[in-house]
């Protein structure tokens, strides 16, 4: 049987912020309408939700591996985005290819 915990009990299982854990409507925002697409898995019993520690660090883990995955060219700070120009116009001149057609396709 699976340890059951109630969306205020399972504050404690994120991050704390600024010294102090999340507040429960952060937990319970989480559980419906997700973050990045990622939704907290619960059970409702009447009106209340639980979850289980294992939701809580699968809940984590995919919002980890998502955020990994959205990073948009533009999001890149802007020396990330130079070096990688740089580069593109390098191999693109290595290559004998037009350097602008290289970089838009790269972004």
């Amino acid at each position: 049987m699976k340890n059951y915990l109630s969306l205020d009990e399972a504050r404690r299982y994120f991050p704390f912020r600024r010294g102090k854990s999340i507040h429960i409507k952060t937990v319970f925002n989480r559980a419906t309408r997700g973050v990045r697409g990622v939704v907290l898995r619960t059970i409702r019993d009447g009106r209340m939700m639980f979850t289980t520690e294992e939701w809580i660090e699968q809940f984590q883990r995919e919002c980890t591996a998502k955020a990994a995955r959205d990073v948009h060219p533009a999001d890149r700070p802007g020396y990330q985005r130079e070096r990688d120009e740089s580069l593109t116009r390098r191999l693109a001149r290595r290559d004998g290819k037009d350097a602008k057609t290289e970089m838009q396709s790269v972004q």
